[in-house]
């Protein structure tokens, strides 16, 4: 039994031993590391936009993870357009955007209409941004056209020569222009034409309710208020306008006149040199005057060639009395002296002849005559020396200008008018006209000499020179002079333009817009058998050059069927008058009429226009045929 236990004792010691010491043989193995966590996800966006206008916008956006920071905002779609990756990151960041976390709506407002936007998100942790933008593009929309502004327009207080006429917009705040005209000026055309018509005109902008007096308007003629709404160069789509018709005038007697004339100045001295004449309307109704002076011996012979008072009247141009001197003439009487600085002789008879019409346009011409006193002693002519030259006094122009130098060898002049006329034309008026009978006619109508050219032309020599001529056309400078004892010199001098190219021609694209149009009678439809009238009007407003051609219409005819076009024969001829600056000037913006007299009755007429702009050219045709005489 004893030697059972002890065996059993030591098994439990091995058994012990084993447990305590059984690994000591693994001591050099190695133990696995413990493995990195997983990389953390890329934050990735859902952007959404929505309640798009004209000036405002809603985007939201939604993280994939809500507790991590980024940064979401919006701008103009060219901050990041043709841009890189890493580019658009750079300029997101350069802006300096607040982090966020979370779901985040913006509400962009103060947009731009009809505007490309970009919403965008980018991680940001500590400043540190993500590697990838995400975006979400937009557009504006369009701002919503306004309701079209409205007119009320009413004409009231319409007489002869006036209305009233009120406007009132729709919107007191939106800007418009009104105004009246002719409604002969906006027949025929459609409405775009007319509201380009009107744009045309540069009237001043109105607000709110007009009230417009229409003045000095025309019997029983009819008349059209427009407006138009106006907004910088933006016009609105439609024309308003109301009609209007002034009345008739009642009808009056016909005028009557006491016209005097005497020797002298209104102090009835200087009788050798002056006369004096009176106009006194005796029925005080003279809506109009026009008078006219010449000696009577041309009135004389006139009247011996079988023309009237009123042809001679019509065939001149006269001086008008207006406003003050009008009043005088229908009251006190308006009085007109002219002296030998005007002209006057000594010993010679003058007439005055007077145009007038009433408010009905009854019409009376009147005549009356009156002679100055003979000078006593000798009557000699006054003398002269003329140059001419090329240009202008300094030089300039040759083409265009011609310039004289007039010296009174005499010493004597003390009256001088100067004339310039083309040379062919000039011919063809001295196969009727004498030298002295054109320019007594036409007295007035010249380049008056001051007293300080006077004094220039009896010392050294006076200058006159004229411009805007012809290019290679020859002309003849006349000069009317007289001196104290009432000696009448005539002086002719020819000189020739050197020739000049002038601008144009270039292709129809660069044409001038020009419209023509011609009428047999004046400007009132009036001696219809013997005058013409040629309205011009450059609608592109950039002319620079402009020249018109009047002949009748056989000539016209016999050129074309030598195969030649309008354009070749303005360039062969010389028998067209150029325009001046200042007639070009009124083409480009109101419109020129040029007026042509002494025509044949029952005759077709023609005119070439010729107008060029800096690039091209337009030559216009128009005719007309005089009635038959009166």
């Amino acid at each position: 039994m004893k030697l059972k236990s002890t065996f059993g004792h030591l098994l439990s010691l091995c058994l012990f031993s084993l447990l305590a010491f059984g690994c000591s043989d693994d001591d050099d193995k190695v133990v696995p590391p413990t493995p990195d966590p997983e990389p953390e996800a890329a934050l990735t966006f859902t952007l959404k936009t929505s309640d798009i206008t004209a000036e405002s916008a809603t985007v939201e956006c939604t993280p994939s993870d809500e507790e991590r920071t980024y940064i979401f905002e919006y701008a103009e779609a060219a901050l990041l357009k043709d841009l890189s990756m890493e580019e658009q990151i750079s300029k997101v960041m350069e802006l300096n955007p607040a982090e966020k976390t979370g779901k985040q709506i913006i509400s962009c407002t103060n947009l731009t209409p009809e505007t490309d936007y970009v919403a965008y998100a980018l991680e940001v942790e500590k400043g540190v941004a993500g590697k990838k933008l995400t975006t979400a593009s937009f557009t504006t929309t369009a701002l919503p056209e306004p309701d079209a502004l409205t007119f009320t327009l009413k004409a009231s207080n319409i007489t002869a020569a006036s209305a009233m006429v009120e406007c009132m917009p729709s919107d007191a705040d939106r800007t418009y222009v009104f105004d009246f005209t002719e409604a002969a000026q906006l027949e025929n055309l459609t409405m775009e034409e007319q509201i380009q018509k009107v744009a045309d005109l540069k009237l001043e902008l109105k607000k709110g309710a007009q009230t417009l007096e229409c003045t000095s308007l025309q019997p029983e003629t009819a008349y059209v208020a427009f407006a138009l709404e106006m907004n910088g160069e933006k016009t609105g789509k439609t024309l308003s306008t109301a009609s209007f018709t002034t009345e008739a005038l009642p009808a009056t007697d016909n005028l009557k006149f006491d016209l005097k004339g005497y020797a002298g100045d209104r102090k009835g001295e200087n009788k050798t040199g002056a006369i004096t004449f009176e106009i006194r309307c005796t029925t005080q109704d003279a809506a109009s005057i026009e008078y006219f002076i010449s000696t009577t011996a041309d009135v004389e012979r006139v009247l011996g060639k079988g023309h009237t008072l009123e042809t001679i009247v019509d065939n001149n141009e006269g001086t008008g009395l207006i406003g003050s001197e009008l009043s005088a003439a229908n009251g006190e009487g308006f009085k007109i002296t002219m002296t030998s600085a005007d002209g006057v002789l000594s010993d010679t008879g003058y007439t005055l002849l007077v145009n007038a019409y009433d408010k009905t346009k009854n019409r009376v011409v009147e005549r009356c005559d009156a002679k100055t006193e003979a000078v006593q002693g000798e009557v000699t002519k006054p003398e002269f020396t003329v140059t001419a030259s090329k240009g202008t006094p300094w030089g300039e122009n040759p083409n265009s200008a011609l310039t004289f130098k007039i010296v009174c060898t005499t010493k004597d002049a003390s009256f001088a008018e100067a004339f310039i006329l083309d040379v062919k034309g000039l011919e063809a008026i001295l196969q009727n006209q004498t030298l002295e009978e054109l320019l007594t006619m036409n007295a007035g109508m010249g380049k008056p000499f001051s007293e300080s050219d006077l004094a220039d032309m009896n010392a050294s020599g006076a200058t006159v020179f004229w411009d805007e001529l012809a290019s290679g056309v020859s002309y003849a400078l006349l000069l009317s002079a007289r001196n104290m004892v009432g000696g009448h010199a005539i002086v002719r001098q020819d000189a020739t333009t050197d020739p000049n190219n002038v601008p144009g021609p270039g292709g129809d694209e660069f044409k001038p817009d020009v419209k023509v149009a011609a009428m047999a009678g004046d400007a009132y439809g009036m001696h219809s058998d013997k005058q013409a009238m040629v309205a011009t009007r450059c609608f592109s407003h950039d002319a620079v050059y402009a020249a018109c051609m009047f002949v009748e219409h056989g000539v016209l005819d016999q050129m074309m069927g030598q195969g030649l076009t309008y354009e070749k024969i303005m360039e062969d001829s010389n028998n067209f008058e150029k325009y001046s600056n200042s007639i070009i000037e009124s083409i480009n913006n109101k419109g020129y009429r040029a007026f042509y007299e002494n025509l044949t009755p029952e005759t077709k007429y023609a005119a070439l226009v010729d107008v060029r702009n800096e690039k091209g050219r337009t030559v216009e045709y128009a005719h007309l045929t005089t009635s038959a005489a009166q």
